[in-house]
Protein backbone atom coordinates (compact mmCIF):
# COMPACT_ATOMS: atom_id res chain seq x y z
CA UNK A 1 0.00 0.00 0.00
CA UNK A 2 1.55 3.48 -1.14
CA UNK A 3 2.38 5.27 2.56
CA UNK A 4 0.89 8.33 1.33
CA UNK A 5 -2.53 6.49 1.89
CA UNK A 6 -1.82 5.63 5.39
CA UNK A 7 -0.46 8.36 7.14
CA UNK A 8 -2.51 9.55 9.91
CA UNK A 9 -4.31 13.23 10.09
CA UNK A 10 -6.35 15.36 8.26
CA UNK A 11 -7.10 14.85 5.00
CA UNK A 12 -9.07 15.94 1.52
CA UNK A 13 -10.38 13.80 -0.95
CA UNK A 14 -9.56 14.31 -4.92
CA UNK A 15 -13.61 14.93 -4.76
CA UNK A 16 -13.44 17.81 -1.88
CA UNK A 17 -10.32 19.32 -3.39
CA UNK A 18 -12.27 19.53 -6.79
CA UNK A 19 -15.80 20.89 -5.58
CA UNK A 20 -13.50 23.87 -3.30
CA UNK A 21 -12.46 25.07 -6.89
CA UNK A 22 -15.87 24.65 -8.04
CA UNK A 23 -17.15 26.76 -5.31
CA UNK A 24 -14.52 29.15 -5.97
CA UNK A 25 -14.53 29.40 -9.71
CA UNK A 26 -18.24 30.19 -9.19
CA UNK A 27 -17.27 32.86 -6.73
CA UNK A 28 -14.45 34.42 -9.27
CA UNK A 29 -17.07 34.55 -12.31
CA UNK A 30 -19.84 35.35 -10.13
CA UNK A 31 -17.61 38.92 -9.16
CA UNK A 32 -16.63 39.27 -13.28
CA UNK A 33 -19.58 38.89 -14.70
CA UNK A 34 -22.47 39.70 -12.36
CA UNK A 35 -21.15 42.38 -10.23
CA UNK A 36 -17.86 43.80 -12.00
CA UNK A 37 -19.36 44.32 -15.71
CA UNK A 38 -23.28 43.02 -15.02
CA UNK A 39 -26.62 44.37 -13.97
CA UNK A 40 -26.00 44.00 -10.37
CA UNK A 41 -22.50 46.27 -10.28
CA UNK A 42 -22.30 47.42 -6.72
CA UNK A 43 -20.16 50.37 -5.33
CA UNK A 44 -18.18 50.06 -2.04
CA UNK A 45 -18.97 47.36 0.13
CA UNK A 46 -15.65 46.51 1.71
CA UNK A 47 -13.08 48.46 4.13
CA UNK A 48 -10.88 50.46 2.38
CA UNK A 49 -10.85 50.42 -1.86
CA UNK A 50 -11.60 46.74 -1.93
CA UNK A 51 -15.65 46.17 -3.58
CA UNK A 52 -17.83 42.79 -3.05
CA UNK A 53 -16.58 41.79 -6.95
CA UNK A 54 -13.18 42.40 -5.91
CA UNK A 55 -14.23 40.20 -2.72
CA UNK A 56 -15.37 37.28 -5.15
CA UNK A 57 -12.36 37.96 -7.23
CA UNK A 58 -9.85 37.34 -4.47
CA UNK A 59 -11.97 33.82 -3.71
CA UNK A 60 -11.66 32.67 -7.07
CA UNK A 61 -8.17 32.68 -6.70
CA UNK A 62 -8.13 29.00 -5.84
CA UNK A 63 -9.73 27.72 -7.94
CA UNK A 64 -6.98 27.30 -10.85
CA UNK A 65 -4.19 25.93 -9.08
CA UNK A 66 -6.20 23.10 -7.77
CA UNK A 67 -7.41 21.97 -11.62
CA UNK A 68 -3.41 22.28 -12.37
CA UNK A 69 -2.82 20.05 -10.49
CA UNK A 70 -5.15 17.16 -10.74
CA UNK A 71 -4.41 17.54 -14.04
CA UNK A 72 -0.43 16.90 -13.75
CA UNK A 73 -2.17 13.49 -11.17
CA UNK A 74 -4.44 12.71 -13.78
CA UNK A 75 -1.76 12.51 -16.42
CA UNK A 76 0.13 10.27 -14.27
CA UNK A 77 -2.97 8.14 -13.38
CA UNK A 78 -5.43 8.05 -16.43
CA UNK A 79 -5.62 4.57 -18.78
CA UNK A 80 -5.73 6.76 -21.73
CA UNK A 81 -3.89 10.03 -22.37
CA UNK A 82 -5.55 10.25 -25.89
CA UNK A 83 -9.10 10.16 -24.59
CA UNK A 84 -7.83 12.56 -21.87
CA UNK A 85 -7.41 15.06 -24.11
CA UNK A 86 -9.81 14.12 -26.13
CA UNK A 87 -12.21 14.93 -23.39
CA UNK A 88 -10.70 18.12 -22.54
CA UNK A 89 -11.05 19.41 -26.06
CA UNK A 90 -14.75 18.73 -26.42
CA UNK A 91 -15.35 20.19 -23.17
CA UNK A 92 -13.41 23.65 -24.25
CA UNK A 93 -15.49 23.34 -27.41
CA UNK A 94 -18.70 23.24 -25.41
CA UNK A 95 -17.44 25.73 -22.98
CA UNK A 96 -16.30 28.37 -25.41
CA UNK A 97 -19.75 30.06 -26.30
CA UNK A 98 -21.00 30.59 -22.96
CA UNK A 99 -17.23 31.77 -22.22
CA UNK A 100 -17.25 34.56 -24.49
CA UNK A 101 -20.94 35.57 -23.75
CA UNK A 102 -19.94 35.95 -20.14
CA UNK A 103 -16.39 37.72 -20.33
CA UNK A 104 -17.13 39.60 -23.67
CA UNK A 105 -20.97 40.28 -23.52
CA UNK A 106 -21.35 38.51 -27.13
CA UNK A 107 -21.27 34.88 -28.33
CA UNK A 108 -18.55 34.63 -30.64
CA UNK A 109 -15.18 36.78 -29.10
CA UNK A 110 -11.66 35.34 -30.95
CA UNK A 111 -9.85 38.04 -28.15
CA UNK A 112 -9.88 35.07 -25.48
CA UNK A 113 -10.32 31.65 -25.15
CA UNK A 114 -11.39 29.39 -22.02
CA UNK A 115 -9.19 28.11 -19.57
CA UNK A 116 -9.56 23.57 -20.78
CA UNK A 117 -7.75 24.94 -24.01
CA UNK A 118 -5.12 25.81 -20.73
CA UNK A 119 -5.08 22.86 -19.52
CA UNK A 120 -4.95 21.01 -22.60
CA UNK A 121 -2.02 22.50 -24.21
CA UNK A 122 -0.39 21.61 -20.52
CA UNK A 123 -1.69 17.89 -21.06
CA UNK A 124 0.39 18.09 -24.39
CA UNK A 125 3.28 19.97 -22.78
CA UNK A 126 3.21 17.24 -19.85
CA UNK A 127 3.71 14.35 -22.61
CA UNK A 128 6.25 16.11 -24.54
CA UNK A 129 8.66 16.60 -21.20
CA UNK A 130 7.61 12.40 -20.54
CA UNK A 131 8.80 11.45 -24.03
CA UNK A 132 11.98 14.07 -23.81
CA UNK A 133 14.82 11.13 -23.22
CA UNK A 134 17.00 12.68 -20.13
CA UNK A 135 20.71 12.41 -21.72
CA UNK A 136 21.04 15.99 -23.36
CA UNK A 137 21.07 15.88 -27.31
CA UNK A 138 18.83 16.90 -30.44
CA UNK A 139 15.87 14.91 -28.79
CA UNK A 140 15.56 15.94 -26.05
CA UNK A 141 15.72 19.60 -26.97
CA UNK A 142 13.50 19.22 -29.62
CA UNK A 143 10.41 17.48 -27.09
CA UNK A 144 11.23 20.80 -24.96
CA UNK A 145 11.02 22.53 -27.34
CA UNK A 146 7.55 21.36 -28.43
CA UNK A 147 6.71 21.71 -24.39
CA UNK A 148 7.89 25.43 -24.91
CA UNK A 149 5.86 25.68 -27.79
CA UNK A 150 2.83 24.67 -26.04
CA UNK A 151 3.22 27.92 -23.64
CA UNK A 152 3.90 30.09 -26.62
CA UNK A 153 0.45 28.90 -28.00
CA UNK A 154 -1.09 29.41 -24.99
CA UNK A 155 0.20 33.26 -25.21
CA UNK A 156 -1.05 33.35 -28.85
CA UNK A 157 -4.81 32.25 -28.59
CA UNK A 158 -4.78 34.42 -25.20
CA UNK A 159 -5.93 31.34 -23.93
CA UNK A 160 -7.25 31.98 -20.18
CA UNK A 161 -4.14 31.93 -17.97
CA UNK A 162 -1.90 31.41 -21.21
CA UNK A 163 1.89 30.18 -20.56
CA UNK A 164 1.57 30.61 -16.84
CA UNK A 165 -1.49 28.03 -16.87
CA UNK A 166 1.02 25.59 -18.54
CA UNK A 167 3.80 26.00 -16.79
CA UNK A 168 2.01 25.62 -13.56
CA UNK A 169 0.78 22.41 -14.84
CA UNK A 170 4.68 21.49 -15.74
CA UNK A 171 5.57 22.60 -12.47
CA UNK A 172 3.23 20.23 -10.65
CA UNK A 173 4.29 17.23 -13.11
CA UNK A 174 7.90 17.68 -12.28
CA UNK A 175 7.93 18.07 -8.82
CA UNK A 176 6.14 14.66 -8.01
CA UNK A 177 7.97 12.90 -5.98
CA UNK A 178 10.29 15.33 -4.47
CA UNK A 179 9.97 15.78 -0.76
CA UNK A 180 8.63 19.19 -0.06
CA UNK A 181 7.30 19.42 -3.29
CA UNK A 182 4.78 22.32 -2.24
CA UNK A 183 7.37 24.35 -0.67
CA UNK A 184 9.35 24.34 -4.25
CA UNK A 185 5.86 24.65 -6.13
CA UNK A 186 4.58 27.36 -3.49
CA UNK A 187 8.03 29.22 -4.05
CA UNK A 188 8.02 28.90 -8.27
CA UNK A 189 4.19 30.14 -8.02
CA UNK A 190 4.91 32.94 -6.41
CA UNK A 191 7.67 34.30 -8.27
CA UNK A 192 5.79 33.56 -11.66
CA UNK A 193 2.77 35.42 -10.70
CA UNK A 194 5.50 38.68 -10.37
CA UNK A 195 7.32 37.39 -13.06
CA UNK A 196 4.03 37.47 -15.47
CA UNK A 197 2.83 40.57 -13.89
CA UNK A 198 -0.80 39.78 -12.92
CA UNK A 199 -3.15 43.00 -11.74
CA UNK A 200 -3.34 43.92 -8.51
CA UNK A 201 -6.88 44.81 -7.39
CA UNK A 202 -7.25 48.34 -5.63
CA UNK A 203 -5.89 47.90 -1.62
CA UNK A 204 -4.42 44.62 -2.38
CA UNK A 205 -0.89 45.01 -2.18
CA UNK A 206 -0.19 42.15 -4.33
CA UNK A 207 -0.49 40.54 -7.63
CA UNK A 208 -4.55 39.18 -7.73
CA UNK A 209 -3.27 35.38 -8.79
CA UNK A 210 -0.78 35.58 -5.93
CA UNK A 211 -3.46 34.53 -3.95
CA UNK A 212 -3.93 31.03 -5.03
CA UNK A 213 -1.08 30.33 -2.68
CA UNK A 214 -3.92 29.65 -0.08
CA UNK A 215 -4.69 26.72 -2.31
CA UNK A 216 -1.17 25.42 -1.44
CA UNK A 217 -2.36 24.26 2.13
CA UNK A 218 -5.42 22.09 0.81
CA UNK A 219 -3.33 20.39 -1.91
CA UNK A 220 -0.49 19.45 0.63
CA UNK A 221 -2.95 17.28 2.62
CA UNK A 222 -4.20 15.49 -0.22
CA UNK A 223 -3.29 12.29 0.58
CA UNK A 224 -3.69 10.38 -2.88
CA UNK A 225 -7.69 9.46 -2.48
CA UNK A 226 -8.94 9.28 -6.15
CA UNK A 227 -11.82 11.16 -7.30
CA UNK A 228 -15.46 9.45 -6.84
CA UNK A 229 -15.45 6.68 -9.64
CA UNK A 230 -19.45 7.30 -10.36
CA UNK A 231 -20.44 9.07 -13.01
CA UNK A 232 -21.21 12.47 -12.09
CA UNK A 233 -18.08 12.50 -9.59
CA UNK A 234 -15.91 11.92 -12.45
CA UNK A 235 -17.27 13.92 -15.30
CA UNK A 236 -19.30 16.68 -12.91
CA UNK A 237 -16.57 19.17 -13.23
CA UNK A 238 -16.84 19.05 -17.10
CA UNK A 239 -20.44 19.80 -16.99
CA UNK A 240 -20.39 21.84 -14.17
CA UNK A 241 -17.92 24.61 -16.63
CA UNK A 242 -19.85 25.17 -19.65
CA UNK A 243 -23.34 25.36 -17.39
CA UNK A 244 -22.28 27.85 -14.80
CA UNK A 245 -21.01 29.92 -17.15
CA UNK A 246 -24.24 29.45 -19.36
CA UNK A 247 -26.37 30.48 -16.58
CA UNK A 248 -24.07 33.49 -15.83
CA UNK A 249 -24.04 35.03 -19.57
CA UNK A 250 -28.11 34.70 -19.53
CA UNK A 251 -28.31 36.94 -15.87
CA UNK A 252 -24.95 39.15 -16.56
Amino acid sequence: QNNTLSRPGFSLSGTALKRIACLSMLLDHIGASLLENGLFKQGSFWPGDVQLDGVLRLAGRLAFPIFAFFLAEGFRLTHSRKRYLQRLVLFALLAELPFDRMTGKQWVDWSGQNVLWTLALGLCAMACVQRAPREPGLPSLAWLSAAAGCCLLGELLNTDYGAFGVLLCLLFYCTHGLRRRFWICGGMFLWMCYAFQFVFLPGIPVPLEALGILSFPLLAVYRGRRSSRRPLGRYGFYWFYPLHMLLLALFS
